[in-house]
């Protein structure tokens, strides 16, 4: 029987993934420290059904234009809600609102330059 205590702040933190539940955190790969280069993670958020999501940004620095997240509501990522670079904090964000009650999140990093990342949190609307 596996007696640890799983603490999220310490593991490193995922390249992607399904992430469920009323509220929860994304952190970029490695985060506090840079982020890897050459990533392309994407994480699917599902809160309870019939809710939208909303993203809080409560750190956020990527290299500008060469690094950045793209949110999403409808699986895909040409047309995103959101396509977010640099170092200014963005706003909250809304997505799944339309039936849907899942929002995609996917993180692209380039080769070089790698800056702390991205903190959000999420929680149903």
């Amino acid at each position: 029987m596996d007696n640890k205590v799983f603490h999220p702040l310490c593991s490193p933190a995922l390249c992607g993934g399904d992430v469920r539940g009323p509220g929860g955190t994304i952190l970029s790969p490695g985060y506090p420290e840079m982020y890897p280069s050459s990533l392309n993670c994407t994480w699917t958020v599902e809160v309870s059904h019939g809710k939208g999501v909303q993203f809080t940004f409560n750190t956020f620095h990527l290299e500008d234009h060469h690094d950045y997240l793209l949110i999403t509501e409808n699986g895909s990522f040409v047309q995103p809600l959101a396509r977010l670079t640099g170092s200014e904090l963005p706003s909250h964000t809304n997505a799944g609102l339309y039936g849907n009650f899942k929002a995609q999140l996917r993180f692209i990093s380039d080769f070089s330059i790698s800056y702390e990342g991205f903190n959000i949190t999420f929680s149903g609307v």
